[in-house]
């Protein structure tokens, strides 16, 4: 007769056997080339993490933005980007207004104459691109 636990089948992947050599733990899996690879590799992400910017979500902008008084604006634009806009901010739940506001704050950063001074109720460029 089998005992019990000979006659249950494990399914589990067998777990890699742990070497210890140096006080550093050491996977048998691995050979020394590819533990080398896997350091320099860990360094050299370590070296380039501090100048990684991770861009933020569309969701975080959103959050981020100023709570400042509104202004209505008017704006006429394609029907079928508008339709294509009404769609987007449908299925993501955005305000319209939210996303307008971030469309043009990325715009005017982008394409904005800087610095601007305003004079004589203008704003004057006081650089030209």
């Amino acid at each position: 007769m089998k005992s019990k636990s000979s006659a249950k089948k494990s399914h589990s992947q067998p777990v890699p056997k742990i070497v210890t050599k140096d006080s550093h733990a050491i996977l048998e899996q691995f050979t020394e080339d590819e533990i080398r690879a896997i350091k320099e590799m860990l360094k050299s992400w370590q070296e380039s993490a501090p100048t990684i910017e991770m861009e933020l979500t569309l969701h975080d902008r959103i959050k981020q933005l100023p709570q400042e008084e509104k202004t209505r604006k008017t704006i006429v634009i394609d029907q079928s980007i508008g339709e294509r806009f009404d769609v987007f901010c449908e299925a993501e739940r955005l305000n319209k207004s939210d996303i307008l506001h971030l469309a043009l704050v990325d715009f005017m950063d982008k394409f904005e104459c800087p610095p601007m001074t305003f004079q004589g109720g203008f704003f004057i460029c006081s650089s030209l691109r």
